[in-house]
C-alpha cells in the first residue's frame, strides 16, 4: 500500500511539474505578444517603477536611521 501511495504521489509531482512549466511558457508567450511593439514604453515603465521603489526604500531607511519619524 505504501508503495502504491508513493508511486501515485510521484506521478502527481511529475504531472504538476510539467503543468507548471507549460503554464509559465504560455504566460511568457502571452506577455511577449501583448507587449510586442511597445518596448520603449515597457522599459520606461520598469525604470520608473524601479526608481520609485528604490526611492521609497531609501527614504524609509533614512528616516528610520535618523529616528525622526519612527
Amino acid at each position: 500500500a505504501a508503495r502504491a501511495i508513493a508511486n501515485a504521489t510521484l506521478d502527481v509531482v511529475r504531472g504538476l511539474g510539467g503543468a507548471i512549466v507549460d503554464g509559465l511558457d504560455s504566460a511568457y508567450d502571452a506577455a511577449r505578444d501583448k507587449l510586442r511593439g511597445n518596448e520603449p514604453d515597457v522599459i520606461a515603465g520598469l525604470v520608473v517603477a524601479s526608481l520609485s521603489i528604490l526611492t521609497v526604500v531609501y527614504l524609509y531607511h533614512s528616516a528610520k536611521t535618523a529616528r525622526d519619524a519612527f
